[in-house]
């Protein structure tokens, strides 16, 4: 069964999705770490990327 349809994305939805989810979470009684969405953020990758045309 569906228990949250989220549809589309706007930056700024993380947060609604993860409490959604948290509290799905809250309710089964599943135990999780927290998550920092505010940390994840500010992690940046750095991948090297080649593009041959």
């Amino acid at each position: 069964s569906i228990i949250y349809r989220h549809q589309g994305y706007l930056p700024g939805d993380e947060s609604d999705i993860l409490k959604h989810i948290t509290d799905h979470f809250d309710s089964q009684g599943i135990k999780y770490s927290s998550y920092n969405l505010d940390k994840s953020k500010d992690v940046q990758k750095k991948d090297d990327v080649e593009i041959d045309l």
